[in-house]
């Protein structure tokens, strides 16, 4: 959704559903976690891989956006 919560439209016909960008379970991940995900994506998930795709520096600015989200 546009808060980073997961609750979009799209985002209640995903199954597993998204994650909240906002919660504590993310507030929680280190970068290095957060940015193994955006590279490699979630095998099983909606989430894909971003790895090849978006530069490094784009990779970086998205980390950015979702610590920013719910602040």
């Amino acid at each position: 959704g546009p808060d980073g919560r997961g609750d979009g439209p799209a985002g209640k016909m995903l199954v597993p559903p998204p994650a909240d960008l906002t919660g504590p379970k993310t507030k929680a991940k280190s970068d290095a976690e957060l940015l193994k995900t955006i590279r490699e994506g979630r095998p099983g998930t909606a989430m894909a891989a971003f790895k090849g795709q978006l530069s490094e520096q784009e990779i970086r600015d998205l980390l950015a956006y979702a610590r920013s989200l719910g602040q």
